[in-house]
C-alpha cells in the first residue's frame, strides 16, 4: 500500500495506515537539494539503509541492505515500523531520494517504488536471464509489474496464485500460463520467485524448478516450511534465496526501465479517511490493483 504526497508513514496499529513508500514533490533549493529544481521535481525516498549504519558484511556491492531498514522518508526500524505521525514536510539525504519518471501523476507513480522496484530486485536475485521460463507465486502489485519486465525480456511467465481476482489479472496481462496454488505447472521452471508470506508456496516453488534453478523468496516475513525431501527437491544445485531491500542502483535501472516500457500500474485509490478499508481490501485480495491512499 502507498501514500502520495503529503504525508508521512505511520505505525501499523489500530487503524493507522501503513506505507511502503511516499512520493514527494520536492520543495527546497538547489543549495540543500543540488540535484533537484526548486518546486518542481517529483522524489522519492529509498528504503536502503546508509553504508556507514551498515555492518561490514552488508558493505559488499552484492549485498543490499543490512538487518532492519530504513523506511520511506526517514521512517526507520528492524523490519517493523516505529511510533510517528503524519507530516507535511519530510527531510532525505538526496542520494536516498530518487527522480521519478514523467507523465504519470502521484497515484500512479506510488506503485512503482516499493513495489516495483522490490520487485525488479528479485527478478535480479533470481538471476533471470532473457528467454527463460519464470514462475511467479503470488500475484499481486508487485508481481503484476514485474510481469512487464519479464515479458520485455522475451521470458515465458507462469503465474499460480490462489485469487480469482489475481488469477484474471495475471491472464488479463498476458501470463503464459495461469494457475491456482493446487495446480500442476505444465513445464519445470528455470527461476521461481514467491510473493506470498507462506512456507508452503516456497517448496510449491521448488518443486516446479528443473536443476540448477533458483527460487527467490520476496517476503520479509514468512511463516514455517514444511519438511521436504532434499534428494528430490534441493539437490541438482537448485538454490533457495532471499530478497532484502533493493540497492539505489536497483532503484535507478528499474525507474528508467519503467518510463522506457510506459509501466502505468492498475491502482485502487483509497481516502485517508478509507486506510482501514485500504487494508482490508489487500487483506481478502478483493481490490482491483495497487491501493494507493490519497489525502
Amino acid at each position: 500500500m502507498f501514500l502520495t504526497h503529503r504525508s508521512n508513514l505511520a505505525t501499523f496499529y489500530f487503524g493507522l495506515l501503513p506505507a511502503a513508500s511516499v512520493v514527494r514533490t520536492c520543495t527546497s533549493s538547489r543549495e540543500i537539494y543540488p540535484r533537484f529544481s526548486r518546486n518542481s521535481s517529483q522524489v522519492t525516498r529509498s528504503r536502503e539503509k546508509s553504508s556507514k549504519m551498515q555492518p561490514q558484511s552488508c558493505r559488499s556491492e552484492r549485498v543490499s541492505a543490512s538487518p532492519g531498514w530504513a523506511g520511506s522518508m526517514g521512517i526507520a526500524g528492524t523490519a517493523s515500523m516505529e511510533w510517528r505521525g503524519y507530516a507535511e514536510y519530510a527531510l532525505a539525504r538526496t542520494d536516498f531520494t530518487f527522480p521519478l519518471p514523467a507523465g504519470l501523476d502521484d497515484v500512479h507513480v506510488a506503485p512503482l517504488l516499493c513495489a516495483g522496484i522490490i520487485g525488479f530486485r528479485s527478478l535480479r536475485v533470481a538471476g533471470v536471464e532473457p528467454g527463460e521460463r519464470v514462475g511467479l507465486f503470488g500475484f499481486g502489485s508487485s508481481a503484476s509489474l514485474a510481469i512487464t519486465i519479464l515479458q520485455s525480456w522475451k521470458c515465458d511467465v507462469y503465474v499460480v496464485t490462489r485469487g480469482e481476482s489475481h488469477r484474471n489479472t495475471a491472464a488479463s496481462l498476458g501470463a503464459t500460463w495461469v494457475g491456482d496454488e493446487d495446480a500442476k505447472l505444465p513445464v519445470q521452471l528455470d527461476r521461481a520467485i514467491t510473493f506470498a508470506p507462506s512456507g508452503k508456496v516456497v517448496v510449491s516453488a521448488l518443486s516446479s524448478l528443473r536443476k540448477g534453478g533458483v527460487v527467490a523468496i520476496n517476503a520479509i516475513h514468512l511463516d514455517h516450511i514444511p519438511t521436504f525431501d532434499y534428494d528430490t527437491l534441493l539437490w541438482g544445485e537448485r538454490q533457495l534465496r532471499s530478497v532484502a531491500n533493493m540497492t539505489r542502483e536497483d532503484a535507478r535501472d528499474f525507474l528508467k526501465i519503467a518510463r522506457d516500457l510506459h509501466i502505468r500500474p492498475q491502482v485502487t485509490v483509497f481516502s485517508l479517511e478509507e486506510a482501514n478499508k485500504a487494508l482490508q481490501a489487500v487483506k481478502e485480495e478483493t481490490g482491483h490493483g495497487s491501493a494507493v491512499i490519497v489525502p
